[in-house]
C-alpha cells in the first residue's frame, strides 16, 4: 500500500505549468544582419548581453543593459565562469547585494560569433589562416558549445532566468548530394534538390542546437507599403527552420520579447480552456 510518509517520488514529481519555481524559456533568434535580432533582445527587461558581436545598437543604449565582452584568448574558461557565477549566485549575482542578482534574462549575441571565437582559441590563429583545423579541434569545438549549453539550460531550470541566444542564418544543402559536391559550395542553394535553413555555426553542432531550446525562431526584414517590417517566423518558412512549443502564432509582425510572452499566455489560457471543456 502506498505510505505518503515513505514515498520516493510523492515529492519530486511534479505538473506542468505548476511548479513551485518556474522555470526560464530558451529561445534562439537567427536571420541576416540588420534583420533586428539584437533589438528584439533588448526589448527584454532586466536583461544581461554577453555581446560576442560587440554589436550595441540604438536599442541597448537606449535601454541601458548591461554586458560583458570576451577576449578571444581563454574565451571559453572565462565564459564558463561566468555563466557558472550566475548559476551559483556567485559574485554580482549574489541576492546579498549583487548589483546584478535582479536579472531576468541573459542573451548570448550571437552564437555565431562565440562558435567562430572557440574555434580560433582551440585551433589557433596561425593554423585557421594558412590550414583547416584537424578533426580534433572540430570535437572539441562541438563539445565545449554542449557544456556551455548545458550551462544555460541549468541557469534557466535553476534560476527561472530567460535565455535568448541570437545568430546568423546559412542554407545547407542536403548531406548526400553535399558530398558529391566542392566543400565551398556546400552553402549555395542553387543546384541542391533539398536545402535547410539553419543557425550559421561552423561544424556539425547547428544541425541539433535548436533541438535544446523551447522555441527556435527565424526573424526577417522585408520592405512593405507600410513601411520596413519585421517578422519573426515560428514555423519552418523559405527553407529556414523554426518551432514553437508555446502554441505561438506562425509569424509576429515586429515582434518583442514581451509580446511573444503575451501570445505565448494567451495561447495556453486558449489551450487550458478547450481541455476544461471537454
Amino acid at each position: 500500500m502506498y505510505d505518503a510518509t515513505k514515498t520516493r517520488w510523492g515529492k519530486v514529481i511534479q505538473h506542468y505549468g505548476a511548479e513551485e519555481n518556474p522555470r526560464g524559456l530558451l529561445e534562439l533568434i537567427y536571420g541576416e544582419f540588420g534583420s533586428g535580432k539584437t533589438s528584439y533582445a533588448a526589448s527584454a527587461k532586466n536583461c544581461l548581453f554577453i555581446d560576442v558581436d560587440r554589436g550595441d545598437n540604438i536599442a541597448t543604449r537606449a535601454a541601458e543593459h548591461p554586458y560583458k565582452t570576451f577576449e578571444i584568448d581563454g574565451l571559453y574558461e572565462n565564459v564558463k565562469l561566468f555563466m557558472r557565477d550566475m548559476l551559483d549566485r556567485k559574485d554580482v549575482f549574489d541576492p546579498e547585494g549583487g548589483p546584478y542578482a535582479g536579472v531576468k534574462t541573459l542573451v548570448i549575441d550571437s552564437w555565431t560569433k562565440l562558435n567562430e571565437g572557440l574555434l580560433v582559441e582551440i585551433a589557433g590563429r596561425d593554423i585557421l589562416e594558412q590550414s583547416r583545423p584537424d578533426w580534433d579541434a572540430y570535437m572539441r569545438l562541438k563539445n565545449r558549445q554542449v557544456f556551455l549549453m548545458g550551462l544555460l539550460k541549468e541557469i534557466a531550470y535553476k534560476r527561472g532566468i530567460n535565455i535568448i541566444v541570437t545568430a546568423l542564418p546559412v542554407l545547407e544543402g542536403d548531406e548526400a548530394e553535399k558530398m558529391k559536391r566542392d566543400e565551398k559550395k556546400a552553402s549555395i542553394k542553387s543546384g541542391f534538390s533539398q536545402v535547410r535553413g539553419m543557425p550559421n555555426l561552423v561544424g556539425g553542432y547547428k544541425k541539433i542546437i535548436g533541438a535544446e531550446f523551447d522555441e527556435v525562431h527565424f526573424l526577417e526584414t522585408y520592405q512593405a507599403a507600410s513601411g520596413v517590417v519585421r517578422r519573426m517566423w515560428t514555423v519552418p518558412h523559405n527553407d529556414y527552420l523554426a518551432k514553437s512549443r508555446l502554441g505561438l502564432p506562425s509569424s509576429i509582425e515586429n515582434p518583442t520579447f514581451p509580446r511573444m510572452l503575451e501570445l505565448a499566455a494567451e495561447a495556453l489560457a486558449k489551450r487550458k480552456n478547450a481541455v476544461a471543456s471537454k
